[in-house]
């Protein structure tokens, strides 16, 4: 009996089981627009879009199969898309669920702007490079075609007073304005102007003429994410080696009617890079999104007027959208056919910090040989003198705003390309260095740091940096990276080792994107 009711049970699950479709392990593609608003993209991943190119990657696939193709089996993958004003809570995070419950073959449209904080691959973060590694996916960035150009910006427009009441649309973009300050962004002005004329004529959007009074300022803080970068191309690349597995070439959709553009209508140049300026002023200030509401009104009072003015001429230079339309469903059918038969790339890991790593109990053991040191940096935080605590605990370890990874900065990432850190460091990845202290720099109640001399006897390239040293200490609010200024504050307070340097070992280290000075 028992042997029959084995059996019974056995025949049963074998026939569930063949009713049961097997998981979909097959590799499938995130699809995301870094661009600005206005550059296309609900266009290109409209409803009807989704349905065409379900359509045109079955066709491509059995057109593949009569040719005698080999290969990944195209045939039923889900389009989706998810549109980045409509979805409540973490964009990203989103993202990621509906791909791991909708299986990872799909074919998933990021309907949303994503400039270059949004590709990391972090470990602990859900971007666009996590969502890849994490639910087997290629990533896609769609790029319009002749508008990728080095646009650089002379000058900076420091926002005035509010209450300045002889404000106007000119007076506001031509005062306070330095020349001092070159910034360069990866996009053309052609482009700029485009986008911004298609956001201010369309309707029933959450960004229009209409339901956004700053419409047009909004384009441009949007296009200011892309500051100090010159070469999108590079940037995808530097950040995509160093934390996506699977890399293909970027989807390139047609977004001007010619390869070459004529020269911009002068008044509308001259407000385009006006606006620029104003809003690396702002940004520069860290002004609050409502902040300045008359001087942005003046803008964009400027701005509309001349869209509106050159609205013929701006129009002339588009694309049509069924070239764009098509051009995009085509390149993602062959962007899926290299993805699917492409294997992972070795990626070498992202470098935010090249640094000099000096043990923290070490260095302040060395720093007791002179009490009168010691004393000041124990009072940074601290009314008591004292360098113990009740408990024995040393202060620097229960003290609020002492740093936990004492370090010296050989080079940040932001001001390097990760392929020439590699390039220059991997090889003295862990060579001990000499460091020497001379003195104590800092400034009350802000910011303290050790001044230091490193000796690397052309074992290593030597850092950069105008003030070499070791941040102590720093107050609530305030960054680490304020320690650099400590040279340049005329209230910088100043102590010097009176006799020899303290002398000890620091080795070479690379920073990933989850460490910091204070964790």
């Amino acid at each position: 009996d028992n042997d029959t009711s084995y059996q019974n049970i056995r025949e049963i699950l074998l026939k569930k089981s063949e009713s049961l479709q097997p998981k979909d392990t097959r590799r499938g593609l995130l699809v995301f627009f870094p661009g600005i608003p206005g550059c296309g993209k609900s266009t290109l991943t409209h409803d009807t879009q989704l349905t065409t190119i379900a359509a045109s990657i079955n066709n491509n696939n059995n057109d593949n199969k009569v040719n005698g193709g080999g290969g990944d089996d195209n045939n039923n993958r889900k389009v989706l898309k998810k549109i980045g004003d409509e979805t409540k809570g973490n964009y990203w995070e989103s993202v990621k669920s509906e791909r791991l419950e909708k299986g990872s073959s799909c074919i998933y449209l990021a309907d949303k702007n994503c400039p270059t904080n949004t590709w990391r691959a972090w470990i602990g973060c859900t971007w666009i490079g996590t969502i890849c590694n994490e639910t087997n996916a290629v990533a896609i960035p769609v790029l319009p075609l002749h508008a990728l150009e080095t646009t650089i910006v002379d000058g900076i427009i420091h926002p005035l007073d509010d209450n300045d009441n002889t404000t106007t649309a000119t007076t506001a973009t031509t005062a306070a304005t330095a020349t001092t300050h070159k910034h360069v962004y990866p996009f053309s002005l052609h482009y700029l102007a485009v986008c911004m004329l298609r956001v201010v004529s369309r309707q029933n959007s959450a960004l229009d003429a209409s339901s956004c009074p700053n419409a047009c300022m909004v384009v441009i803080m949007f296009y200011c994410l892309y500051r100090n970068i010159s070469s999108l191309l590079d940037r995808l690349q530097e950040e995509i080696s160093h934390g996506f597995g699977v890399t293909v070439e970027p989807l390139y959709v047609p977004f001007f009617r010619r390869q070459e553009q004529p020269d911009l209508p002068e008044s509308l140049r001259h407000a385009l890079v006006d606006a620029i300026r104003l809003q690396y002023g702002l940004d520069k200030a860290k002004a609050k999104k409502k902040a300045y509401p008359k001087i942005k009104a003046c803008m964009e009072e400027r701005l509309r007027l001349e869209l509106k003015q050159h609205e013929a001429f701006l129009d002339s230079l588009m694309a049509s959208p069924d070239e764009s339309c098509q051009a995009f469903v085509d390149g993602i059918v062959k962007s899926l056919v290299t993805a699917t038969t492409a294997k992972p790339s070795p990626c070498k890991p992202f470098i935010k910090l090249v640094s000099i790593d000096v043990d923290r109990d070490a260095l302040y053991q060395l720093l007791q040989k002179d009490e009168e040191m010691m004393k000041i940096i124990a009072n940074l935080s601290s009314s008591s003198s004292s360098t113990t605590t009740t408990n024995g605990d040393v202060f620097y370890q229960t003290q609020p705003g002492y740093i936990k990874n004492t370090h010296v900065t050989v080079v940040h990432g932001s001001n390097a390309k990760q392929e020439e850190l590699h390039r220059l460091y991997d090889s003295k990845l862990g060579t001990r260095i000499r460091v020497e202290i001379t003195g104590l720099l800092w400034k009350p109640n802000v910011v303290a740091a050790l001044a230091v001399v490193i000796t690397t006897h052309g074992l290593v390239p030597t850092t950069t940096n105008e003030f070499v040293h070791i941040t102590l200490w720093c107050a609530n609010g305030i960054s680490p990276f304020d320690s650099n200024k400590l040279i340049q504050w005329e209230d910088t307070k100043e102590y010097k080792v009176k006799k020899d340097p303290f002398v000890l070992d620091g080795v070479l280290t690379f920073w990933d994107k989850n460490k910091t000075s204070k964790s």
